[in-house]
């Protein structure tokens, strides 16, 4: 701000000013400037070259060194700051690089995988984990038959509430959470029990949907799934089976273990209760790459056949998946065997 005539008051910090001429801090901000540097910078060098040239005003002798002092500590400031940014600015870059040779690998091998099923190619349809190797890039993939898990759309309240028996839930809880889900895809404004369904659900804006799923991920508007009820069930929904039951081939391990397992309070069920064989169709698939100089991802991806030779398969769902745990090393075979 102008203190006086030719001069202004620049702040230094901590409440305190000193009173420069203009001319002072013009030549500072310019040399500052040639070198890239930010205000921060100019403030401090301006406040330095003002407290040097007020010693060598006071003493005329020695004014040549104070100057080259000064041009040597500004330089010293300014260089500090660049060589900040630049190695900030190489790591940054160095990380992306990575990120993106690992994502073109994960995605290469997804759209491999899904040409591969479109050609009537076997593969474990139950989510197992197999590995690849890709030029040195360790590459683990999964591929899930998407009629081995819970259609959210299609499968009937027997087997949603058997479904929530086997998560720990009492039989009552999992009866309404099954009903809930139900009134949540149906295209009525009458609940399961017999009354009308709610407007708004108890603390939300809104209520059922009346309409199908779209993903997965919408379960959590349904009051009482949340938490970590959500995460325990999540892996074994989809939106894109099509069909009432579960086709046992291609359950995940840990879905047949839960049907396989005694069963809750008054439900009695077994996974083959509610089987119904796959049209092989839609599948989840997951893929993991990991370079040797530490870039990783992974992509994960629903695809549909069409069985149309023209396109031999469909993206429903395509997104970056999360990072993940690293599971035990496993033999591997060169990506373009697959």
């Amino acid at each position: 701000s102008s203190a006086m005539a030719g001069h202004c008051r620049v702040s230094i910090g901590a409440g305190d000013c000193v009173l420069i001429s203009v001319r002072q801090f013009n030549e500072t901000a310019s040399l500052c400037a040639s070198f890239g540097a930010g205000l921060d910078v100019l403030l401090a060098a301006a406040s330095l070259k003002h407290s040097l040239g007020a010693m060598a005003t006071r003493g005329q002798k020695g004014y040549a060194l104070v100057f080259v002092l000064w041009v040597s500590a500004l330089i010293a400031v300014v260089a500090a700051g660049l060589v900040t940014r630049v190695r900030t600015n190489a790591l940054v870059v160095s990380n992306v690089d990575r990120s993106l040779k690992a994502g073109a690998i994960a995605d290469g091998v997804t759209r491999l995988l899904a040409l591969r099923l479109s050609e009537g190619r076997e593969f474990q349809r139950d989510g197992t984990v197999n590995a690849c190797d890709y030029e040195g890039a360790q590459v683990e993939y999964s591929v899930q038959d998407q009629a081995g898990l819970v259609d959210l759309n299609t499968a009937p309240a027997f087997l949603l509430t058997e479904f929530f028996a086997r998560l720990g839930e009492n039989p009552e809880a999992s009866r309404q959470l099954a009903n809930a889900i139900i009134d949540f895809r149906d295209v009525d404004q009458i609940s399961q029990d017999g009354g009308p369904e709610p407007v708004r659900y108890d603390g939300r804006t809104f209520g059922p949907k009346n309409a199908p799923f779209e993903t997965n991920e919408e379960l959590d508007q349904i009051p009482g799934i949340e938490g970590q009820r959500y995460r325990d069930m999540i892996e074994f929904v989809t939106v894109n089976s099509f069909e009432a039951g579960i086709d046992p081939d291609a359950a995940p391990q840990e879905l047949r273990r839960l049907f396989e397992q005694e069963p809750t309070g008054d439900f009695i069920g077994m996974l083959s209760e509610f089987s119904s064989r796959s049209a092989r169709r839609a599948y989840g698939l997951d893929v993991r790459a990991k370079l040797a100089n530490g870039g990783r991802f992974r992509r994960r991806a629903v695809v549909y056949m069409t069985g149309q030779p023209a396109r031999p398969f469909s993206i429903l769902e395509w997104r970056r998946g999360s990072d993940w745990t690293e599971t035990a090393v496993l033999q591997a075979r060169s990506c373009f065997t697959l």
